[in-house]
């Protein structure tokens, strides 16, 4: 479908998003520069703005696809990239706009509503997106990413029994995708139900290793059931991959519970402040299948 997906749930992380990534790129080394304005005909100008997209040039993405979609309003593949150069950026208002258009031009097209849907949830839309998840899925029934980050939407408004019954949709229809598994564990803690939310974690983490988001979601589990032995492991394999401090957050709540204080206080220090933390050594966790 060509969407990876984000995450923005209970925890730490949640709604599925984009393959492109989320990051706001420059494409210029780090410095801010006005692109040219293009030149050509709406195809010459598209296959600028595509390749620009693609070398993470994205302002000159930008500037090359809006003058496609003006030369050739109708060019459904201009309208669709310039939202992933929007979405690029950030801008997930206008990126939401292309893909409206996209779907108007194409409107049996699933990945184009799903699209739109992760658009509105970024923007916080949840109305907006909720109906264009559900027209995606309408369209194609198979459509994992829509039912997960539907589920997402469900949570948000605080209807947890359909957020549970969306994203048991996404592991039933793809098993094997991790991030599936992922918002199932988050939708389950938010249920209260943290054996099961437990064992979600640990199933996506069996699929994909080594993603400190999920670590340390099943950090934050372990605590909540009371233990905080088991989460230190976890959570000081999630500081190894990403020193975030959300990571160093939660370990100081795992230390804390074990009455470790002081090195409880060098990780909250760390959440604030990065660079006061000494580097920390690997750890490892072997899967376990839920």
């Amino acid at each position: 479908m060509g969407f990876i997906k984000m995450q923005s749930g209970s925890i730490a992380g949640g709604l599925v998003i984009a393959t492109l990534g989320l990051a706001s790129l420059t494409g210029c080394a780090g410095k801010s520069v006005t692109p040219a304005a293009p030149t050509g005909n709406a195809g010459e100008l598209y296959a600028t703005g595509a390749r620009a997209l693609d070398n993470g040039k994205i302002p000159e993405a930008i500037t090359s696809l809006q003058a496609a979609t003006k030369a050739e309003p109708k060019m459904i593949m201009a309208h669709a990239r310039l939202g992933d150069a929007y979405k690029e950026s950030d801008d997930f208002k206008n990126a939401a706009s292309e893909y409206e258009m996209v779907a108007k031009l194409d409107p049996n097209d699933s990945t184009s509503w799903y699209k739109l849907g992760a658009a509105k949830h970024l923007s916080g839309d949840l109305a907006g997106a909720e109906s264009a998840y559900k027209h995606a899925i309408k369209l194609d029934p198979q459509d994992w990413h829509s039912h997960s980050n539907l589920g997402m939407v469900n949570l948000a408004k605080g209807d947890k029994d359909a957020a549970i019954q969306e994203v048991r949709k996404a592991t039933d229809v793809a098993p094997n995708e991790s991030q599936a598994w992922m918002n199932l564990g988050i939708a389950l803690d938010a249920t209260g139900d943290l054996p099961k939310a437990e064992a979600a974690y640990r199933k996506s983490l069996e699929l994909k290793p080594n993603q400190a988001i999920v670590l340390v979601n099943l950090g934050t589990n372990l605590i909540a059931q009371k233990q905080p032995g088991d989460a230190m492991g976890v959570l000081e394999q999630a500081i190894s991959i990403d020193p975030t401090p959300e990571a160093h957050r939660r370990m100081g709540d795992a230390l804390k519970a074990l009455k470790r204080d002081k090195e409880a206080e060098m990780h909250y220090r760390a959440a604030t402040n990065p660079t006061t933390m000494p580097a920390t050594k690997p750890a490892t966790m072997p899967a376990t299948n839920p």
